[in-house]
């Protein structure tokens, strides 16, 4: 497998990741209320807080999901599925790469088979690895 071929695995990879990763976090903080503007006070008056009494105070009924958070859940489950689908492919790409060339070199020099065979599956199961792990990732970002 070239430096280069290796690159865009590699590159494919944390791609997927961090579609994965960043829209769960923008959808968090896309669901976060906003904090309340302060007022202004004239800077000769003190302070005043006011506390409502527990008596006064009425729990309101939870409103339903604005558009704001409906849209983050769905951009976050976009990133996680598009996130998972380029793992996919930069996975399907390594490994593939990783066979054709292995099969090349075996071609050339049939006596050193057992050592690009040796390699060839580690390479192969490091690839895989990275691809499960940013699967995951995005599949918990997709049901989470």
């Amino acid at each position: 497998m070239s430096k280069r071929s290796a690159k865009i695995v590699l590159l494919l990879v944390a791609a997927a990741l961090t579609l994965s990763i960043v829209p769960a976090a923008m959808a968090q903080e896309m669901a976060q209320e906003p904090d309340q503007p302060a007022v202004a006070q004239e800077p000769d008056q003190p302070a005043v807080t006011e506390e409502p009494d527990q008596a006064t105070v009425a729990e309101e009924p939870e409103e339903a999901a604005g558009p704001e958070l409906v849209a983050a859940n769905q951009m976050k489950k976009f990133g996680g599925a598009l996130g998972a689908g380029i793992a996919l492919i930069g996975g399907g790409l390594g490994i593939g790469l990783i066979g054709s060339r292995a099969t090349e070199a075996i071609a050339r020099q049939p006596e050193a088979a057992a050592a690009v065979q040796t390699a060839m599956i580690i390479s192969a199961a490091l690839i895989e690895g990275a691809t499960f792990f940013a699967i995951i990732v995005g599949l918990l970002a997709v049901t989470l």
